[in-house]
């Protein structure tokens, strides 16, 4: 037995590899048995106290640390059999090792923290869900789990870049100057793309929503990060960039509750004073007779002398913020008012002009 442990191979002991191998062996038991014990306790800890939270972060973190565990085993077992003390491989192998042991780390490191982003995404998902009521905001989820992974790699890049003795001062400002000119191009672009977060985010208005921005009214049909697209009454689709939108006054006409009706009525010259009292009286009794109209805000009143008229302004709130039930209702009382007028005997006016001659006009019949 004492000659099996003084051979050598290149230079190291079969003392040394088998402790090496009994050390990797009994590592590789222990995690065998003991880590899916161990993650069965954890487990049964997170489900008695309801932290669905660390179970999750556990779940995601499992296999990154089993590998991690691995490459120590491995790791440890190595460094011993290329002992420091064996000459024939002072300062080459075990610098080396150390440089892929590093290596590994940060590879599964990144893998473990791309899982935890993907979980975080869950999480906002989850938190917006009650106050973010849009299509759109599973694409803003999505956007902000890729804006995490990208900044994971992007660091975990850099890390490695050194690792392999890459100055990175140099790379950096080659980028810095890069970035700076396609910032410089993409203004724009990137104001949009910020505009539309915030749009989303805010939850000013819905898809199927009727709004008003600037001079343009429509239903809003698509909301994108760059652009939003509002469908107007006369069917044209206005493609408007989401930078005019942050900074215009938005109206949402689907938010309010009640839609008002507004609008002049004109009855012809002639009229008594009685009539007008008792049709003005008449009008708003009807109008708040309807029952999607709110009584408390029926308005009728004698306004002005116009033109060709005896103009009432008439106005009242609808209990719907659907434009066709407001069309609706608008119908059915301006044919009860009709009616009433007709009953009542009173003329509905229209846009005429009296002629008057300062002389008689004299009509002959003397054929030309």
């Amino acid at each position: 037995m004492k000659q099996v442990l003084e051979w050598s191979l290149m230079g190291i002991s079969m003392e040394r590899i088998l402790i090496a191998l009994g050390v990797f062996i009994g590592f590789r038991i222990l995690i065998r048995v003991g880590f899916p014990r161990y993650q069965r306790l954890l487990e049964r800890i997170f489900s008695r106290f309801q932290l669905k939270t660390f179970d999750q972060v556990n779940q995601a973190f499992r296999n990154p640390v089993k590998w991690i565990l691995n490459i120590v085993n491995l790791y440890v077992s190595f460094r011993i059999i290329l002992g420091a003390h064996y000459p024939n491989w002072e300062g080459k192998v075990p610098a080396g090792l150390d440089k892929g042991v590093r290596i590994a780390g940060i590879m599964i490191v990144t893998y473990a923290l791309v899982q935890a982003s993907k979980l975080l995404e869950q999480r906002i998902e989850s938190a917006a869900a009650s106050h973010i009521q849009l299509e759109a905001k599973g694409a803003v989820n999505r956007m902000i789990g890729k804006i995490l992974q990208v900044v994971i790699l992007v660091i975990s890049v850099s890390i490695l870049l050194n690792e392999f003795g890459y100055n990175l001062n140099s790379l950096v400002a080659g980028l810095g100057i890069g970035s700076l000119a396609i910032a410089l191009a993409a203004q724009d672009t990137i104001s949009n793309f910020v505009a539309g977060i915030f749009i989303i985010l805010d939850g000013h208005f819905d898809l199927g929503d009727i709004v008003r921005i600037g001079s343009e009214e429509g239903v809003v049909e698509e909301i994108k990060f760059r652009t939003t697209r509002i469908r107007t009454f006369e069917k044209e689709m206005i493609i408007m960039p989401n930078s005019n939108i942050a900074n215009s006054p938005v109206y949402n006409y689907s938010r309010r509750q009640q839609r008002r009706v507004k609008y002049q009525l004109g009855v012809v010259y002639g009229t008594k004073a009685e009539t007008l009292k008792k049709i003005q009286g008449g009008m708003k009794d009807l109008i708040q007779a309807h029952p999607q109209v709110d009584e408390n805000s029926v308005m009728v009143r004698f306004t002005e002398f116009g033109d060709s008229s005896l103009n009432f302004l008439i106005t009242y709130f609808a209990d719907s913020s659907e434009y066709g039930t407001l069309m609706e209702v608008r119908e059915t009382v301006n044919l009860e008012i009709l009616n009433y007028l007709e009953k009542e005997g009173v003329g509905i006016a229209f846009p005429s002009q009296s002629v008057y001659f300062e002389n008689p006009l004299i009509i002959s019949d003397e054929k030309r």
